[in-house]
């Protein structure tokens, strides 16, 4: 994953800000992601996003570690449509910190790691909203127990 931050490791502190600004700019004050709020949230599956990028960890570890976020967001009351901003705040950051060596290959990128995470910590909240226990190391859509949305509300 660190071949995402590519030579400008250490702008993931620029990420972190843009990612908020758009955040403030784009969300209103009490929605459950926004800084405003006085909610972590959205930090927190930022916070998620560096760590895997960060990370040398199995990803299995980071997607059970995902999908307890995900568990504790549901009890806090979030819901899958509530990470639709956050994606686009992720994708707007990643453009604007990395400008100077954007490309079609580094965008798709971004939109298919922010899939995956989102995937698992929207999973892990649907699990919790349906009271099911989270599984151990089951990738979403898969013999999941009961309808699992999918990846729609991005």
């Amino acid at each position: 994953m660190t071949s995402m931050w590519g030579p400008h490791v250490d702008r993931h502190r620029d990420f972190v800000l843009h990612i908020v600004h758009a955040l403030q700019s784009h969300l209103p004050p009490d929605h459950p992601l926004s800084p405003s709020s006085g909610s972590t949230a959205g930090l927190e599956v930022v916070d998620a996003l560096i760590d895997g990028i960060e990370s040398h960890d199995d990803p299995g570890a980071l997607e059970e570690g995902w999908l307890q976020l995900g568990r504790m967001h549901a009890e806090a009351g979030l819901t899958g449509l509530d990470y639709r901003p956050l994606g686009h705040a992720v994708f707007r950051a990643a453009h604007e910190v990395f400008a100077e060596g954007w490309s079609t290959e580094l965008g798709s990128s971004w939109v298919v790691y922010y899939l995956w995470v989102s995937g698992w910590v929207r999973y892990g909240s649907w699990l919790a909203s349906a009271g099911q226990e989270l599984p151990a190391r089951e990738p979403p859509g898969q013999e999941t127990p009961g309808p699992w949305p999918g990846n729609g509300a991005v």
